[in-house]
């Protein structure tokens, strides 16, 4: 009985039908709008996700490598700083057998090892400059997923 009282007197809360309508599948529009636009978020964070996941593998293996090529340059040095007292002593002794060509063996082995320094050298900071950037993008990758997360939370 009320709704006939209340279709009578079209009083200040009067709508027709197609305003419903309009009304209803405006909100509708918006529903799906939103869980749209979270499922798409969604997918991206964990895509985000992986790749940080990704990166922090990559990243792990650079300082493992890293450290290798440190414990190897170390070793470089220590041979090296070895190489100049065992050149003087068969420098001695081949004065004292009375060589006059001494055998320049030890003096090739110490040039090699030089140049294998170098080498670990450069590669140091080439991985010096591969991890730096792999920490840019491990930081911007952390970036994205927070800022997903908060607008996650803002819809």
């Amino acid at each position: 009985m009320a709704v006939t009282v209340l279709a009578r007197s079209r009083g200040v809360a009067v709508f027709s039908i197609t305003k419903g309508l309009f009304l209803m599948s405006t909100l509708l529009c918006l529903i799906c709008l939103s869980a749209s636009l979270t499922n798409k978020n969604q997918l991206i964070q964990e895509v985000l996700k992986e790749s940080y996941k990704e990166a922090q593998q990559e990243m792990d293996e650079l300082m493992e490598c890293k450290s290798d090529m440190l414990k190897a340059s170390e070793l470089v040095d220590e041979y090296l700083a070895l190489m100049d007292p065992m050149i003087a002593v068969i420098k001695k002794f081949d004065a004292l057998l009375g060589k006059t060509d001494p055998d320049t063996d030890m003096e090739g082995l110490k040039v090699s090892l030089e140049e294998t320094k170098a080498e670990l050298d450069s590669t140091n900071e080439e991985l010096d400059e591969e991890i730096a950037s792999m920490e840019k993008k491990l930081r911007t990758i952390k970036t994205l997923i927070e800022n997903f997360g908060e607008q996650h939370t803002e819809l």
